[in-house]
């Protein structure tokens, strides 16, 4: 279970990879367009900063679970680094466990946010917030996946050592 489960996350981080990288090359194409068109030809696109705002959300929660997977979290190693290698592992799982927890009611949360705001539409096209909000619930889910996985590596001893 957790080969397949590590296998699922490296296919699920290499499309977030991509996505963020997408994104963070759409936003920086727009707002290049939307100064060359408010400067040079004194026509603003009136929507480039608030699609931009959304493109930067949904690449914070595409990136995300890459930050949880490779240990980029802020964290307090002193704790662990005082613990023998198997108490590590305890401490590690129990970490992972509180992330999940955390991580499940954002899932559920996110979603009905997503889904009572299906019928607002964005200011500036006509464009549901539903889109948008579903980042919240989608980012959620992936970094339950990689803090599941964290977990169980823990558990089973062959937890990364540098991982949370």
């Amino acid at each position: 279970m957790l080969l397949a489960l590590h296998r699922l996350n490296d296919a699920l981080c290499a499309l977030c990879k991509i996505g963020s990288v997408v994104l963070i090359g759409a936003i920086a194409g727009i707002m290049g367009a939307h100064v060359v068109f408010r400067y040079a030809l004194n026509a603003p696109l009136f929507w480039a900063e608030e699609v931009s705002r959304y493109l930067m959300v949904w690449s914070v929660f595409l990136g995300a679970p890459l930050a949880l997977r490779s240990g980029e979290f802020i964290a307090f190693p002193i704790l662990k680094d005082m613990l023998g290698r198997r108490s590590r592992a305890w401490v590690t799982a129990f970490v992972h466990l509180c992330i999940l927890g955390f991580l499940l009611l954002a899932l559920l949360k996110g979603y009905e946010l997503a889904w009572r705001s299906r019928n607002q539409i964005m200011s500036t096209l006509d464009v549901s917030f539903v889109y948008i909000y579903a980042s919240l619930p989608i980012g959620a889910a992936l970094m339950l996946l990689v803090s599941l996985e964290a977990a169980l590596a823990a558990l089973v001893g062959s937890g990364d050592e540098e991982t949370q």
